[in-house]
């Protein structure tokens, strides 16, 4: 198989799509196909494996940057100094993936890495999956009071994601707000990463087609950003106009579908397909 990576061109992997599946390939063939010590440390694991994967579909996306290993959440930074929480504990994700909009990074994937490849610890994935539900709220809320006076309807299209990478498995998430106050998880699907080169080529191919529909669903996030800055730029300017002429005017804002201490909720229609999802939204 390695034989045939390095056969294919230059000019194929300029396709992305060639360069997500070469790539993958690659990271695995010199990783866990090769005995590297993934299943030794947590480190290991992000350093050969979970990062490089999450890199193969940034260096193909304008826009956006990869921040690995023990990375700050500034949302969350961000939620405490709003409400004059003052702490020397901060949020640090195994990582994240941003977009700079206006000079500022908005977070859009947290990350959080369960231990090393293949270690069964239930109690370290419900701490790291109650903890990234934390992260989640603040993330979106940052994007709210960032563009405060867009329109919510606007608000509803932008959705967030989370990667959780427990045992053998790769799980991606999205998180969005599709009514005032409600916050929802969403599972989209669970992979596996293969450990066998004789037998991968199935669970390589649904590893690729997750990692390529994230990359999708992120450029889509994108797109609702850059709509949601220009009618935060429209509304605010309509009325601060209104506002000249009506002093006691209150605006619409984002932040009013905001909650302190929210519920995050879980789609039930998940639970049954996957037996190992034993999360519900009281854990938040």
């Amino acid at each position: 198989m390695s034989k045939k990576l390095y056969q294919i061109a230059y000019e194929d992997k300029q396709d992305p799509q060639v360069f997500t599946v070469a790539s993958v390939l690659e990271i695995l063939m010199k990783s866990v196909f090769a005995g590297v010590c993934v299943t030794d440390e947590e480190a290991n694991y992000s350093h050969y494996v979970i990062w490089p994967l999450l890199d193969t579909i940034i260096v193909t996306v304008d826009k956006l940057k990869f921040h690995c290993g023990d990375y700050r959440l500034r949302s969350v930074d961000k939620a405490f100094s709003r409400r004059n929480i003052h702490s020397n504990e901060h949020y640090k994700s195994d990582g994240c993936i941003s977009t700079l909009i206006d000079g500022v990074y908005m977070e859009l994937v947290l990350l959080e890495v369960s231990g090393p490849f293949k270690l069964d610890d239930e109690s370290r994935f419900v701490k790291d999956h109650v903890k990234a539900g934390y992260g989640l709220v603040a993330m979106l809320n940052e994007i709210a009071y960032t563009y405060n006076f867009a329109s919510f309807d606007v608000f509803t299209t932008v959705r967030i994601f989370f990667l959780h990478a427990k045992k053998n498995k790769l799980r991606f998430w999205s998180f969005e707000m599709p009514s005032p106050g409600l916050y929802v998880l969403n599972l989209l699907n669970s992979v596996v990463i293969p450990d066998n080169c004789a037998s991968c080529e199935l669970p390589v191919e649904s590893l690729c087609i997750e990692l390529w529909n994230l990359r999708t669903m992120l450029q889509q996030t994108v797109t609702a950003l850059s709509n949601l800055r220009q009618s935060h730029i429209i509304n605010q300017r309509a009325y601060n106009r209104s506002h000249r002429e009506l002093p006691d005017l209150m605006p619409n804002l984002l932040t009013d579908s905001l909650r302190i201490n929210p519920e995050v909720k879980l789609d039930v229609n998940y639970i049954p397909a996957y037996d190992e999802l034993i999360i519900n939204s009281s854990l938040f």
